[in-house]
């Protein structure tokens, strides 16, 4: 009896042997894999992290002088008595320094914002303390300053009525610069301007809120 106690026993702690060693094996090709996944997880960052540096530039690419476009806007343009007579005397240079006609001269697209109508017609208006109108022959000094576009989407263009704004949109067209805000119809007051600088289109709107009393 006591031999096949032993037997058991020992039988029993073969078995108990066996199943610690197996797990033991077992927990360590499992951390094995993990260590071995954690591994491939890192090694696949570390490549993909190296592509990417291989295909990012160093610096910033650089854009050439022929691709760069400026763009100018300018507040409130008016030639009243004092700028006219200085203009008459000693033309642009008197009006306006040298350093800030380069800077209208070499941007690409120079607006301004026309805050006059160009003509000699016109009844003026009513009841408004200020009232402007300029002779078209000053639409040289805007050439000579180098604006492309005006706006005329403002509170002065209509001070002596639609017959200026009409010789406004003359006086611009003849002098080849471009208008927003303002055209013989709804639809031309609306359009957009577009202008092509080095290859990409830049388009112009002008609006405001100030709407002429209807007749």
């Amino acid at each position: 009896m006591n031999r096949i106690f032993r037997g058991v026993l020992y039988v029993s702690s073969i078995l108990l042997l066996i199943l610690v060693v197996w797990a033991a094996y077992t927990k360590g090709t499992k951390n094995e894999k993990e260590t071995s996944g954690v591994a491939r997880e890192e090694t696949i960052v570390e490549e993909t992290e190296a592509a990417l540096e291989e295909t990012e530039p160093d610096t910033e690419p650089e854009v050439s002088e022929s691709t760069k476009t400026t763009l100018v806007f300018t507040g409130d343009i008016l030639i009243g008595n004092s700028v006219s007579a200085n203009y008459d005397a000693g033309g642009i240079d008197v009006i306006l320094s040298e350093d800030m006609q380069n800077v209208l001269r070499n941007a690409d697209i120079t607006m301004v914002n026309e805050e006059f109508p160009f003509s000699e017609r016109g009844t003026q208006m009513e009841d408004k303390q200020y009232t402007f109108r300029i002779n078209p022959s000053y639409v040289s000094a805007l050439d000579e300053m180098g604006v492309d576009i005006v706006s005329l989407a403002n509170n002065h263009v209509l001070d002596y009525g639609t017959e200026a704004l009409s010789d406004t949109f003359t006086t611009l067209d003849q002098a080849g610069i471009l208008y927003a805000g303002a055209g013989e119809s709804k639809e031309r007051a609306e359009e957009l301007k577009i202008i092509e600088v080095n290859g990409k289109k830049y388009g112009f709107l002008a609006a405001s809120r100030v709407l002429p009393v209807a007749s």
